[in-house]
C-alpha cells in the first residue's frame, strides 16, 4: 500500500478491498445521531439524552475505469456492500492511520456503459461513533525503575503524545525481590494516580494494567486482578506527560497507539 491507497477491511470476516486509486476522502464537520445496538462496544462514543449515539460521516467518492463491463463492476460492489452493510470494518488510510466504522449509510455506484469509454463514479458515506482515527503503529517505550522513580529520567525517554489522550498498556515485571505495592502518578493530568497492591508480586511476577479496557489481569495464572487496583486509569495526555513511581524495583512496558478526533 501507498501513503494514499484506502483499504476497507472487515473485522468479523477479516475480508479486505482496496478501493481504486482515484478516491478521495472526506470529514464533513457535522455530528449526527445515531441509533446503535451494541453500545458497549464503542470507546470513546458519546450517548445522547434519547439513547442515541453522536456519530460522524466519512465520505468516500471516487471516479474509476476499473471495470469493463456492467457485470464485473456490479460484482465489486456486491462484495463491498457485504462488508459495509454486514460487519463493523477498519478504514485504513495507507500506513499512516485507520478508522474503526460502525456500518455504511449510502453506497451510490453508477456505471457508463459507452461505447468509447467505460467508467465508474461512486459515492459512499459511512457512519463511525468512534471520534477518533489512529495510528496504524503503536508507540512503545520501556523503563526500569527504583524505589522512587519520574519518568522520563533520560531525555531520549520522554513521553510525548502529539494528538488526543490516550490510555497506555503498562505491562509490569518485578526485578527485585518483591513489589506489593506500586504507586503511579502523572504530574501533568491532576496528579492522577492509580495503585497496584498484590502480596503476590514477587520477582519475576507480571500483571498487565489495561488502561483502554480497564482491565488489570496476572500474566503467570491469567487471573483478573482487579480488586488489587485502586485509583484511577491513567492516561497519556497532549504534550509532556511526567509520571512518578513509587515502589520497588521493576521493569515497565508502556504501550499506546496515538489518535486524533476527527
Amino acid at each position: 500500500m501507498d501513503d494514499l491507497s484506502i483499504l476497507i477491511v472487515g473485522k468479523k470476516t477479516g475480508k479486505e478491498i482496496l478501493l481504486p486509486e482515484w478516491v478521495r476522502l472526506h470529514e464533513p464537520s457535522a455530528t449526527l445521531r445515531a441509533d446503535y445496538e451494541d453500545r458497549s462496544s464503542t470507546h470513546g462514543a458519546v450517548m445522547t439524552g434519547d439513547g442515541k449515539l453522536q456519530a460522524r460521516e466519512i465520505i468516500l467518492h471516487g471516479a474509476t475505469d476499473l471495470f469493463k463491463t456492467t457485470a464485473e463492476h456490479d460484482d465489486w460492489f456486491n462484495q463491498l456492500e457485504q462488508i459495509l452493510l454486514y460487519e463493523k470494518c477498519l478504514l485504513i488510510i495507507g500506513e499512516r492511520y485507520f478508522y474503526n466504522v460502525d456500518m455504511a449509510s449510502d453506497i451510490s455506484p453508477t456505471f457508463e456503459d459507452g461505447w468509447g469509454r467505460k467508467s465508474s463514479e461512486f459515492e459512499i458515506t459511512l457512519i463511525a461513533t468512534d471520534p477518533f482515527k489512529y495510528a496504524m503503529s503503536e508507540s512503545v517505550i520501556e523503563f526500569e525503575l527504583g524505589s522512587r522513580s519520574t519518568i522520563p529520567e533520560e531525555p531520549d525517554k520522554e513521553i510525548f503524545i502529539s494528538g488526543a489522550d490516550v490510555y497506555p498498556v503498562y505491562e509490569i515485571t518485578v526485578t527485585g525481590n518483591s513489589a506489593a505495592n506500586m504507586f503511579f502518578r502523572n504530574l501533568d493530568d491532576d496528579d492522577r494516580t492509580m495503585i497496584y497492591k498484590d502480596p503476590q508480586m514477587g520477582n519475576g511476577r507480571q500483571v498487565v494494567i489495561n488502561c483502554m479496557d480497564g482491565t488489570v489481569s496476572r500474566t503467570q495464572d491469567g487471573r483478573k486482578a482487579l480488586n488489587f487496583f485502586e485509583g484511577i486509569f491513567l492516561r497519556l495526555i497532549p504534550g509532556r506527560n511526567r509520571l512518578v513511581y513509587v515502589g520497588d524495583e521493576i521493569h515497565v512496558k508502556v504501550t499506546w497507539r496515538d489518535r486524533w478526533a476527527f
